[in-house]
């Protein structure tokens, strides 16, 4: 069967740095597929960059065996991809009817994949309780029959009853529509109860792909060695609570130049926050290339 998703030799990260190196990901229609890993491993970022929002620095993303270079609307509009992220994207002054209509699916094939959601219809999605707008936001996407769902972190934050709901309806889909799904997620236990295969990512590398009842048989394995914790590294850490600090010192610069700009009435400094990324990209990009004369 040709795959509706896949990814060769992926490469992903932010700025030309790679994060996730060499994912090979397949999705074939009808087939529900986890990618599990600890936080920081990269799942996220694979995730942006098969949906288009994040372009790949290396490698390829097929959708339905042709490769695509297409940015994330194009992709949702033309390509039959739905996309749920960990933010739920529900627009909280608009009804619950309003933002199933606003993805272009039926209010009424919404409503057969979470009947409770027939009841707030009228009511804003913001005064909806986490587990609504996570059913709304899936309810939306999986209204248009897409070919593909790429969903993140479906769980996050909410109860186990709510979460089999979520997860039984992404089963469902698969096998009622033959969506294919790739579902990004921490909880693996329960997640794999509901998938047909699995991705285990550490620290940006796929490291073991399982069908996913051979996974739950080795799950306490799997748990002990590649989910407990984090992926972040020594080196990550410290270079993380370098930031951190680095941050706060620059935070605490630009209070005491806005009060000189305030007492002199000429303009000290330019620098903002959201250019606080630039600058540490820049001094990481002297160290890589001192570090590379070094080893000459």
């Amino acid at each position: 069967m040709r795959p509706l998703l896949q990814t060769r030799n992926l490469q992903a990260g932010y700025q030309g740095r790679a994060v996730v190196q060499g994912a090979d990901i397949i999705v074939r229609p009808g087939e529900v597929v986890c990618l599990l890993g600890p936080n920081g491993a990269g799942k996220t970022t694979t995730l942006l960059t098969i949906a288009g929002e994040l372009p790949p620095v290396d490698g390829l993303v097929m959708l339905s065996n042709v490769p695509t270079f297409t940015p994330m609307y194009q992709r949702v509009r033309d390509g039959g991809i739905a996309l749920v992220t960990e933010e739920r994207l529900v627009f909280t002054k608009m009804s619950t009817r309003d933002n199933l209509r606003i993805g272009g699916g039926s209010v009424e094939a919404a409503l057969a994949l979470f009947p409770e959601l027939e009841s707030r219809l009228s009511v804003r999605g913001g005064m909806l309780s986490g587990g609504e707008q996570q059913m709304l936001a899936l309810a939306r996407a999986l209204s248009r029959k897409p070919a593909l769902l790429l969903a993140d972190e479906l769980s996050l934050g909410l109860a186990p009853l709510i979460v089999d709901r979520l997860l039984s309806a992404v089963r469902d889909a698969a096998d009622q529509q033959g969506t294919g799904a790739l579902i990004v997620e921490q909880h693996a236990r329960k997640a794999l109860k509901y998938a047909d295969r699995m991705y285990l990512m550490a620290r940006g590398q796929i490291l073991l792909e399982l069908p996913a009842a051979e996974a739950i048989a080795r799950l306490d394995e799997i748990e002990e060695a590649y989910l407990r914790g984090t992926a972040e590294t020594e080196e990550d850490h410290i270079e993380r609570k370098r930031r951190k600090d680095k941050k706060k010192q620059w935070r605490r610069q630009r209070v005491r130049e806005r009060e000189l700009t305030r007492l002199t009435g000429s303009l000290v400094s330019t620098r903002r926050e959201e250019d606080d990324e630039f600058y540490f990209e820049k001094e990481q990009i002297r160290r890589d290339r001192a570090m590379r004369e070094r080893r000459r």
